[in-house]
This record gives C-alpha cells, structure tokens and sequence, in this order.
C-alpha cells in the first residue's frame, strides 16, 4: 500500500459514510472506524478529526449522548490541532 492509496481509500470511506449513514447506519459505523484507524496509522489528523466527529454523529443519532460528547469533544480537539476552523465549527455544532 502507498501513502497514495491509503489516503485515497480513507476519502472514499468518508464519503461512503455519508451515503450510508442514512440507510445502514450499522454500516456507516464501520466506516468511520475504519476511517479512524487508517488516519491514525497514516497520521492524516484531518481524517481522524472528521472520523472521530462522524461517530459523534453516529452515537448523537443513537442517543447514547455521553459517548457522542466524547467523540465531538476529541474531534474539536483535533481540528484544533490543526486551526481548522470549519472542522471545529462542525464538532461545536452537534
């Protein structure tokens, strides 16, 4: 695998995400997961920061709100890490 790859693959996880959150939320959970842990294994702190606030989406939808708040609250965090302003408005606004 290169560096291209997994970044590539980690994209397109996210935006399998997106489209599954609403059908198959089960799915999007894997995905996001697995977006985690190829972001964490590739140091991309963007892709961590925007995995880790899709499963406080996904916990916020399953209200279990202490997890979410965990899951915002690393992922604001991590944007802030990075002074990504946007990304830590999305953590700040679920």
């Amino acid at each position: 695998f290169s560096i291209f790859k997994l970044i590539s693959s980690n994209i397109s996880i996210f935006n399998l995400f997106k489209i599954k959150y609403a059908s198959e939320p089960t799915e999007s959970f894997k995905y996001a997961t697995t977006a985690l842990e190829v972001s964490r294994k590739i140091n991309f702190t963007k892709g961590e920061a925007t995995a880790t606030n899709n499963l406080g989406v996904y916990f916020k939808q399953k209200g279990d709100y202490d997890q979410a708040l965990g899951y915002f609250k690393t992922a604001l965090n991590l944007y802030d890490s990075l002074e990504e302003k946007l990304g830590a408005a999305k953590a700040l606004s679920n």
